[in-house]
């Protein structure tokens, strides 16, 4: 089954060992996919390298989104700079720096970070060497978890974060007790761009701007919706009321993929099966409520 990967923001492997490129230039862009938690929905933002200030006494660039919000986002903007192998973020309710990330640090190393009053702990695992259009980079495979929260702690290793966090940055949803939105969420950088590297497209060949919830996104009044997304295993079909339907998942012979019965208001089926179209069929079990069947179609990458 595919499966997003969630990457860490300002990712690892963009940082040359040496710091001979210039941390986060005047144009640099991060593209994020993001999914609605609800519809699955799938969609994109993009953070980007603004301008630079000074804040007390030091030039800091100014991350901006570009895009939607996402739930949980703790701002529309933060101020980062690279100091010594160091990644600086700044605080704008204390007026204070925190380490974002630490590229002096070795196996074992850790430290502290703060960040919208909240505080998380990160220890490196290991670290390795990534080449990126030519430019070695350092990486590191970190744990981290909050310090006020007893959730299992996330991992990030070269441009890649999976496990307990489940979110990337810059939403910073791990400050503040870790806490998960419930409608929108990032699923991991597709793009990284600036003038030294050019384009850097992570572990997929779409462009990356892609949002689409699939060929067909239907809705008959008070009948289905149903949310196709091509890029997953999956489709969300909502329904209105609890009562009880048939779901009959078809390939384009009609030979029958999966069929299931389901009870409430929004689903998630899986379909497992090649790339290519199928056809859905969602059949009312209840005799005397509204429509009796209805078929969709839906294209699976």
């Amino acid at each position: 089954m595919k499966r997003f990967y969630l990457t860490s923001f300002l990712v690892s492997a963009l940082i040359p060992c040496i710091w001979a490129q210039v941390w986060a230039p005047i144009g640099a862009k991060w593209t994020y996919g993001t999914i609605s938690t609800t519809t699955g929905t799938i969609s994109y933002t993009e953070w980007i390298s603004a301008s630079d200030t000074v804040l007390n006494n030091f030039s800091y660039y100014r991350i901006e989104r570009q895009g939607h919000a996402i739930d949980g986002d703790y701002s529309d903007h933060f101020f980062t700079r690279e100091d010594d192998n160091i990644i600086w973020v700044y605080n704008d309710s204390s007026g204070t720096f925190s380490k974002l990330f630490d590229f002096s640090k070795t196996n074992g190393d850790w430290w502290t970070t703060e960040f919208g009053g909240c505080y998380f702990e990160m220890k490196v695992l290991d670290t390795r060497l990534d080449t990126l259009q030519g430019i070695s980079s350092k990486s590191m495979k970190i744990e981290y978890r909050g310090l006020d929260t007893t959730k299992t702690p996330g991992i990030m290793w070269a441009n890649r974060l999976v496990g307990g966090m489940e979110r990337p940055l810059p939403q910073f949803d791990y400050h503040c007790n870790n806490v998960v939105p419930d409608n929108e969420a990032y699923t991991g950088i597709r793009c990284y761009q600036d003038t030294a590297v050019g384009l850097w497209k992570m572990d997929t060949t779409l462009s990356c701007d892609y949002a689409t919830v699939g060929i067909e996104d239907i809705s008959y009044g008070d009948e289905p919706v149903i949310y196709p997304n091509p890029f997953r295993d999956e489709f969300v079909l909502i329904l209105s009321g609890h009562s009880e339907h048939q779901v009959t998942v078809s390939d384009v012979t009609g030979h029958v993929i999966r069929q299931v019965e389901i009870k409430g208001p929004i689903n998630r089926i899986v379909v497992e099966g090649p790339s290519g179209l199928y056809f859905i069929q969602v059949r009312n079990l209840g005799s005397n409520e509204g429509f009796k069947d209805r078929i969709f179609k839906m294209i699976k990458l």
